[in-house]
Parts: structure tokens; C-alpha cells; sequence
């Protein structure tokens, strides 16, 4: 494809973007040993690719070009005119781009200028001379100020300085360097604080002046000139932890903090620590003999009479000792008063010491009517000496379970109340102090079993009679159609006949109705323990209806037996009725409880707090129902512990993990003979998961509390770690704060260096302020 440049290219190069008598746009190559121009020249006649220039003409921009030059350059044009150009190269080709205009139009509006730019320069220097002279004289006037401000802030910290340097209960020294600071001869002491004289024993005019060897002689070997070195070189704040001094003054410790004042002097601050490290040293010696005997952190501390931080400790455990006693009591006394049962207390002389608001509405009286007197003075008159007989055998340590003791109303109405007593004893288990009584008021319950025997017997009479006239009526009509059949008319006796059937018809429905009664009679005694008379059952056997729920031997001892038979039965349906108040009282218990057969495992009973917690129990094993995923015996099972050659071992007690809810359980395990005679498992286990995790926050908080101790008496401890709350008991010091104020009314606060307020007294929020400034 051939391209003609005078088209396009040309026309293009040739193109200006303002106005320009001189401007030109040169586009060039190197030919031979010349520079050959490619497009029309704007100065001369030649055409495009015909004019030449000699490489030896070095001035001429186009040579510069073609000879490595590039940007901006200053020449000779092929007019022989000085120019100003822009060299570039076209990338990809040999070709040079060359952008030229005269130096003499460059320059002609600067020349037209100059005069004007030299007057306007001229007033400006005036106005700006003018304008510096008063800032100058207003500068000055405000750096006059700032150094009068200045000199006041530096006098005010000064006094500060002076107050803090003067009443700082630590030692303080400033110290001016000799030499290059290698040894203690180079450090100049030139001034020291009232507290360290104290601690060097010595006078200010005995000490400034001098160098710090005069007090310290084996200060180079004491290890703190490299430190001071450091410091003075680096201007690093270094913290020189305890150490013995060796040599003088009675082999006394220091701790050291140093740092570099502004104007290079050295500055020490320090605390003669030895009584602390003699403190740590004996408790260190102490804690030492006493882990010969016991290695348990608290025999170390009580061994530690005196010891302040022993005696905090012994108080707080005693505070929560008694807090904890005091949630304890507080419980057991809601749980007595607010209990949907009567409880009452007496002492052993019978006197009433405390009941509960459900024993209060059984009686119809307050405890302020009741309490003192004799526990006698609430039974009925005539029941008094049988039970007050059966209320003393407690106090030999029999366990009254059940037993009927009747109360007597404030309106004169007596109660039947069932009671379960018990004797409490004091710590040696020995002397009697108190006894116990829960009831269950039974009144209403009695009353409705006599309403239902009376009602039962009523029906049972009713069924008898009924029974003798299905058969008088029955006997009649058998002779009724006997002499029918004997009559002549057989028409009479066909409607005799039918109306008889009629009627036998009507006794076989009463029949069937009468045996309907029967079986209501027999849910009623297997439901509701009513038992029907004899009276009935004797009608009964005469009819062929009897049916007794149970053994058949039962029911013969109902209908036929003796009266010690029949006391017997009645003895055994009791035995049944206790065993069911037991399993009550077992399902109110805060414990779960569960019995199992030794041999096979199987779950025989387990009360309602462990039906919540495990479900179901019917036809599983122990194993399955209280583990999780246990397919087999436990490995962990009692079973082999609890039973020996002589018989049951007594209780078993032991701690355990849940592995199906994660608790812990206390449990006790012992060996019981079931109600069918066999030996058979029973556990009862209490809940102490919330005691194990007391136990684990209370290891924690001892090891804490070692740590801190540790960190603030060991001489490799980091005490920078602590926080000033960790260091000093806030409360005890803000307690001595509050009695100071109250006796001085003087204001006192402790602001930690994170501007927290740890104690105030009559503390102000614009002290706060203040102080964090």
C-alpha cells in the first residue's frame, strides 16, 4: 500500500496550534553522511526530500537529532537564525521529529515586558518589605508574649517539679555525665531529694557536687553504670529491677528507674526494697516448712498468723461462709414456711418452737398463739395420752412414718392429720434438740371414705334384697305355670304361659343388671379401697356372682374367712397403701432414685425426677436408661462392691459424670430387700454440678491469687503486668478513706495512670478532670 505524504502527512506536520511567524515542524533523516529533510520546508523554495544538511554542521537541530540529541535544544537554523527546538524520535522508525521557532519571537514579549515587570517588581518588594516589617513587629510582640507564658509554665513546673522531687516518697537523684559515662567517678550528682538524704543517712552539702562513687564505692560493680550509660546515650526510660548491693551499707536492695532529662542529665529514682525481699525471704523460708507437713496452699496460709493478706483471705472466706448460710437458711426457711404441708418443730420438752403458714391455717391459729406452748394443748383431750405415749418414743430414735395423730381446730372441730416425725439430734448424733413433724390433713378424705362405705353398703343391701326378690317372684310364677298346665283351657292357659315369660323375663334383665352392679362394685373396691361387707358377699356366694380382684385365696378370706384372717388381708392392703405413700415421698425428692435387680439389671422403679431426666424405664436395663450409648454393665458398676460373703456392705458413696446430660452426680449405693423378697440395687444420686464448678472458680481464683503474690514479691516478677487494683485491696483502703473523711472531712481520691478512679472520698468530677490534665 503506498501512501502520497503531500495528502495528509504534509499538510499535517506542517500545521501550527497558534499563531507564530517563526514556528515550523521539521520531520528528518539521516542519509549518508547528511541530514536529508522529508516534508516542505516553510522558508524555502526546495520540495520535500531534496535539501541536505551536513552531519558535520553539529549546530543545526536536525544534526543533534540524527547524532543521539533529544528534547530541548538550542541551535542554528537552516536560515542561519538561532532557534529554540524539541527533539523526539518517531518510535519504530529513523525518522526525528523536530519542533523549532525563532529564539528571537520567543523572547520578544519578555523583552516587551521587561520594563513594566521591573517597575511592578519593584513596588512589590516595597509592599512586601512594609508588610514583613509589621508582621516582624507583631511577631515580636507575640513572641514577647510566649516566652512570658512560657516562663510562667516553666516557673509553675518548676514548683511542681520542685513539690513532686521534694515529697516523692522515693529516692531521687539527677546526675550530670563526664567523660563518656563508663564509670561511677563520671556521674556528678548535682541534686538530691530529701527521701534519698533520708535513706543515705547523709546531708545535701555533704553529697551534691560529688560523684556518685563517694556513696556507692562499688557502684561499677553493682552493674548499674552500663545502665546509667544506656540511658544518657539512648535517652531510654530502663527499669533496674531489685539487686543487693555489694559491699556497703549493710548489703541493703534498690530497685532503679532511670531516665534522660532534656538537657542530658540522668536522672535515678529508687526504693531501698530490703525489707520487702526480707519479708519474701521468710515467707519463702516459712511456706517451705510448713510444705514438709502439707502442701495445700490454705495450711500455708494459716500457718501465716498475721500475715495481712492471710488474714483478708480468712475474712472473705468467712464472708462467704456466712453469705453462703445465710442463702441456706434463708432457703430452708421459705422452703418450711411456703411448704404445701403443715410442718411444726418442738423441743424435747414438747414446747412448740416454730410451724409453718400451712400448719397455721390447720390449726386456725397464728404463731403468735401457738409457739411455747405444748404440742399436747393441739390434740383433742381425749386422744392426749395415746399420742404424747407415741410422741415420746421418738426421743429414743424411733421414726414415726404415717402415723395418725389427730389436731384440734381453733373452732373445736378435730383433724385427722397423717404425721411423719423425726428427731433431730445435735453434732455428736447423741442428745436430742429438736423434733420434726410434716402432716398431711386427711379430714376431708376420711369423711368422703365413710360417705363412700355408707354409700357402697346402701347398694350393697339394695343388690342383696333385689337378689331374694328375683327368686320370690321366680317361685310364685314356677307355681303359677305349673297349675296352668293343668287347666282344661288351653287358650287361658297359652296367655298365662306368654304373660309369665313375660315377667321371668323381666327378673333375668334385673338379674343382668345385678350383675352389672357387682362389677361396679369391684372397680370400686380395686380403685377407691372399699371393700364390700360380708352381708353382701354372702348374697353374693348365694348367687354364684363373686369375683375378687386378686388371688382367689383372697376373696375366700373375704367371704368365708375368720376375723384374724380377714386382719391379716387388711394388714397386707395397708402394707399396699404405705408402699404407695412411700413412692410418693420418693417422687418428691431432689434427687433422683432408682432400684434394679443385682443379677439381671432390670429396672424395677425409679421415681419422678428420674422419669424426667431418663424417660421411660419398662422392660430396659439400669445401664441403658441412666448412660448414654451403654449396651453392656457399666464399667464403673457398684454391684461387686455392695455385697460381700456375710451380706450387704453398707452404703457406697461416690462421684460421677453423667455421660448422658454431662452432671455430676453424688451417688449412694446400697443393698435393699424388695417387696418379693429378692436383694435388689438402689441408688439415690444428687445433683452437685453447681458445687463442682464452686470447686473449680475457687482453684482458679487461689491460683490468681498466688499469681499476683507471686508477681509482687518475687524478684523475677513482672510487676508492670499488675494493675494498681491488682496490687492494693480497693475496698479495705476505701473503707480507711471514708472514716478519714468523716473524721477530717478532707477530700481523698486514687486515680491509677489509666485515669480510672479507684477510691474517692468526697471526690469531685472536676477533681477527676483536673488531675487527668
Amino acid at each position: 500500500m503506498q501512501i502520497n505524504p503531500d495528502e495528509y502527512l504534509c499538510p499535517f506536520i506542517s500545521q501550527w496550534p497558534t499563531d507564530s511567524e517563526s514556528a515550523e515542524t521539521l520531520l528528518v533523516r539521516k542519509e549518508g553522511d547528511s541530514v536529508l529533510y522529508l516534508n516542505k520546508l516553510r522558508f524555502r523554495e526546495e520540495i520535500a526530500l531534496s535539501y541536505h544538511v551536513p552531519l558535520n554542521q553539529t549546530a543545526r537541530p536536525p544534526v543533534m537529532a540524527v547524532l543521539g540529541d533529544e528534547g530541548i535544544v538550542e541551535g542554528m537554523d537552516y536560515q542561519g537564525v538561532p532557534v529554540i527546538a524539541y527533539i523526539r524520535n518517531v518510535p519504530g522508525s529513523p525518522w526525528y521529529l523536530i519542533a523549532r521557532v525563532n529564539v528571537e519571537e520567543v523572547f520578544a514579549f519578555l523583552t516587551a515586558r521587561t520594563t513594566d515587570l521591573v517597575i511592578i517588581v519593584i513596588i512589590l518588594l516595597i509592599a512586601t518589605g512594609g508588610g514583613l516589617f509589621i508582621l516582624r513587629q507583631k511577631e515580636n510582640e507575640r513572641y514577647y508574649l510566649k516566652q512570658m507564658e512560657i516562663k510562667e509554665a516553666l516557673f509553675e513546673s518548676e514548683a511542681l517539679f520542685k513539690g513532686i522531687f521534694d515529697n516523692m516518697p522515693s529516692g531521687c537523684v539527677i546526675y550530670s555525665v563526664l567523660n563518656d559515662g563508663s564509670h561511677g567517678s563520671d556521674y556528678i550528682v548535682t541534686d538530691f531529694n530529701p527521701s534519698g538524704l533520708k535513706i543515705e543517712g547523709v546531708l545535701r552539702e555533704e553529697i551534691v557536687g560529688r560523684p556518685i562513687t563517694s556513696i556507692r564505692p562499688e557502684i561499677d560493680k553493682f552493674g548499674l553504670v552500663s545502665v546509667f550509660q544506656k540511658v544518657w546515650q539512648t535517652g531510654e526510660t530502663i527499669y533496674y529491677p531489685p539487686k543487693k548491693y555489694p559491699g556497703g551499707n549493710n548489703g541493703r536492695m534498690y530497685e532503679n528507674l532511670l531516665f534522660r532529662l532534656p538537657s542530658g542529665q540522668v536522672v535515678v529514682i529508687y526504693n531501698d526494697v530490703t525489707e520487702r525481699f526480707e519479708a519474701y525471704e521468710e515467707r519463702e523460708r516459712l511456706i517451705d516448712q510448713l510444705s514438709q507437713n502439707n502442701e495445700q496452699l490454705n495450711a500455708a496460709y494459716e500457718q501465716l498468723a498475721g500475715s495481712e493478706e492471710e488474714l483478708r483471705f480468712q475474712f472473705n472466706a468467712l464472708a462467704s461462709a456466712e453469705e453462703h448460710l445465710r442463702q441456706t437458711t434463708t432457703y430452708l426457711e421459705n422452703l418450711i414456711n411456703y411448704a404445701n404441708v403443715p410442718i411444726i418443730v418442738w423441743d424435747p420438752d414438747y414446747s412448740i418452737t416454730r410451724l409453718n403458714h400451712s400448719c397455721e391455717n390447720l390449726l386456725g391459729r397464728t404463731s403468735e398463739e401457738v409457739l411455747g406452748k405444748s404440742f399436747s394443748t393441739l390434740i383433742p383431750p381425749e386422744k392426749v395420752e395415746y399420742s404424747m405415749r407415741l410422741l415420746k418414743t421418738t426421743s429414743a430414735g424411733v421414726r414415726l412414718d404415717t402415723v395418725e395423730i389427730p389436731i384440734l381446730h381453733k373452732d373445736g372441730t378435730a383433724r385427722s392429720v397423717l404425721w411423719n416425725i423425726s428427731t433431730i439430734y445435735d453434732a455428736k448424733g447423741e442428745d436430742p434438740v429438736a423434733t420434726i413433724a410434716q402432716g398431711r390433713d386427711i379430714t376431708l378424705r376420711k369423711r368422703l371414705e365413710l360417705e363412700n362405705k355408707a354409700t357402697v353398703n346402701q347398694i350393697q343391701k339394695n343388690l342383696a334384697q333385689l337378689s331374694v326378690l328375683n327368686d320370690q317372684i321366680r317361685n310364685p310364677l314356677t307355681l303359677i305355670l305349673s297349675y296352668t298346665e293343668m287347666a282344661e283351657n288351653c287358650d287361658v292357659a297359652e296367655k298365662i304361659a306368654t304373660e309369665v315369660q313375660r315377667i321371668d323375663d323381666i327378673v333375668t334383665n334385673l338379674d343382668r343388671r345385678w350383675m352389672e352392679s357387682d362389677k361396679i362394685l369391684q372397680m370400686l373396691r380395686k380403685n377407691y379401697n372399699i371393700i364390700t361387707s360380708p352381708y353382701t358377699h354372702q348374697a353374693l356366694q348365694d348367687r354364684g356372682g363373686w369375683n375378687e380382684p386378686g388371688s382367689k385365696e383372697e376373696g375366700e378370706l373375704v367371704r368365708t374367712g375368720t376375723y384374724s384372717e380377714r386382719s391379716s388381708l387388711s394388714t397386707r392392703l395397708r402394707i399396699y397403701e404405705i408402699e404407695a405413700e412411700l413412692f410418693t415421698i420418693l417422687d418428691s425428692v431432689d434427687a433422683y432414685i432408682f432400684v434394679s435387680d443385682l443379677k439381671t439389671y432390670e429396672m424395677l422403679y425409679i421415681n419422678k425426677l428420674g422419669r424426667n431426666l431418663f424417660g421411660d424405664i419398662a422392660g430396659k436395663k439400669c445401664y441403658q436408661v441412666i448412660e448414654k450409648d451403654q449396651d453392656s454393665p457399666c464399667s464403673f458398676c457398684t454391684n461387686h462392691l455392695l455385697m460381700d460373703e456375710s451380706g450387704p456392705t453398707g452404703v457406697y458413696q461416690s462421684e460421677r459424670k453423667n455421660s448422658r446430660n454431662g452432671r455430676w452426680y453424688d451417688c449412694r449405693d446400697r443393698v435393699i430387700r424388695w417387696s418379693d423378697g429378692r436383694l435388689v440395687h438402689l441408688q439415690v444420686a444428687t445433683d452437685i454440678t453447681r458445687q463442682k464448678e464452686a470447686e473449680k472458680e475457687l482453684i482458679q481464683a487461689k491460683s490468681e491469687l498466688k499469681r499476683k503474690l507471686d508477681t509482687i514479691l518475687s524478684p523475677e516478677g513482672d510487676i508492670g503486668t499488675l494493675s494498681l487494683s491488682d496490687i492494693i485491696d480497693v475496698a479495705e483502703i476505701q473503707q480507711l478513706m471514708d472514716h478519714f473523711y468523716s473524721l477530717t472531712n478532707i477530700g481523698v481520691g486514687i486515680i491509677d495512670i489509666e485515669g480510672k478512679t479507684l477510691i474517692s472520698t468526697g471526690w469531685q468530677d472536676i477533681c477527676t478532670r483536673f488531675h487527668r490534665v
